[in-house]
């Protein structure tokens, strides 16, 4: 059971601590399948990836050895294989180990909002649709779900919905920018200029002397091949703070129509 490799080191930093007590109950219990994913997720955590897949291997070796057919350990078992995959850049990889993971878990918030996410990001709305679902029955206030559930409301047209859940958004520390960017597009579409002006006054009145959200808007603008409009701006724009919403609206409004299958419905 690899006991060479966990065997406890006589020098222990404080940044080693929490694998030292991993090592200190493997070393009692080596056949534990709990503590090895645990070991393995630690791994993953501090971007050690080839123990954390030392640690998946000895999990997954265990599991068959004692034809272990527990759903959440194995389910745990493909949930921490597709996070590796991810981390690494092979999301087809890891889309293949979320849904090894949905056998065994399909109501589980994670598995249903990463298969959400990979079908969104690839233009596969429709087959995103029953995994949305239930993730709005299992986690419906989770911040991944009301994301994903904003981007699949604006893309088939509803748009006051997912104005809706844009705005619960907008402070959010990992899905804010790209809600603001999406609202700001939405009222764009919808030519809502009053709304608009409204959620510039905001976002200048909060990021007025920061350049960074602007910046981002612009790029994401720029990603949309707008090449010409975005270097005109980002020339403009960092001396003029003031000037840089109206920037980003020039930059906006040259995408600003409905997405490919928006069906129109609704009013934001």
């Amino acid at each position: 059971m690899l006991r060479s490799w966990l065997r406890p080191t006589s020098k222990v930093s404080e940044e080693s601590e929490g694998l030292q007590a991993f090592f200190a109950r493997l070393w009692d219990h080596p056949s534990d399948v709990s503590l090895w994913l645990g070991l393995a997720r630690l791994y993953l955590v501090k971007r050690s990836y080839a123990q954390g897949v030392q640690a998946l291997e000895q999990a997954r070796l265990l599991l068959e050895a004692t034809e272990n057919d527990s759903d959440t350990a194995w389910g745990t078992l493909y949930r921490l294989w597709a996070q590796y995959y991810e981390a690494i850049g092979q999301p087809f990889q890891a889309y293949r180990a979320w849904l090894q993971a949905r056998e065994h878990l399909p109501y589980h918030p994670q598995v249903l909002g990463r298969l959400v996410a990979y079908y969104q990001e690839n233009g596969l709305w429709e087959a995103a649709e029953p995994y949305l679902q239930r993730l709005h029955q299992k986690a419906p206030h989770w911040a991944q779900t009301r994301w994903h559930l904003a981007r699949h409301l604006h893309h088939t047209g509803q748009y006051k919905d997912a104005s809706f859940y844009y705005q619960t958004l907008l402070h959010h520390p990992q899905y804010g920018p790209e809600a603001t960017y999406h609202l700001l597009r939405l009222y764009l579409e919808t030519h809502r200029v009053d709304r608009l002006k409204k959620l510039l006054d905001k976002l200048l009145s909060r990021y007025g002397k920061t350049p960074t959200p602007w910046l981002y808007w612009v790029k994401r603008a720029y990603q949309e091949k707008l090449e010409g409009s975005g270097l005109s701006l980002t020339g403009e724009s960092a001396a003029q703070k003031k000037e840089a919403r109206y920037g980003v609206v020039v930059l906006l409004a040259c995408c600003a129509g409905p997405e490919p299958g928006a069906g129109g419905r609704g009013s934001a």
